[in-house]
């Protein structure tokens, strides 16, 4: 414990008022309001049922096929390759990127 808890004064418990006793009328009140048939809740409808549809499966593509586009990251893993090979000379980015590009398309 530390020393500020130790100082803390216990609380002390909240005083209750005392009620005045209800007069007969109110309490004749009371039990005409109580006694007095609840309007029905109104029914629930039932949930509608969700139907999940099959996921639409895409046929495997042709890597063969010429009308595939490459992605951008194959054009520039292959554009890095180009630069490797040339032993990481700079200046002939362009040259690598277009190469890359033209050889994926053409399924080289």
């Amino acid at each position: 414990m530390s020393v500020e808890d130790e100082k803390k004064k216990p609380r002390k418990a909240a005083v209750k008022k005392a009620v005045p006793a209800p007069s007969a009328d109110v309490t004749a009140a009371k039990k005409v309001k109580a006694a007095a048939p609840k309007p029905a809740a109104p029914k629930k409808k039932p949930a509608a049922r969700i139907v999940a549809e099959a996921p639409t499966v895409q046929p495997p593509v042709d890597a063969t096929r010429r009308d595939v586009q490459p992605t951008q990251m194959q054009i520039a893993e292959r554009a890095h390759h180009y630069f490797v090979e040339r032993g990481r000379q700079h200046g002939f980015h362009e040259q690598d990127w277009l190469r890359a590009e033209r050889e994926l398309r053409s399924g080289s």
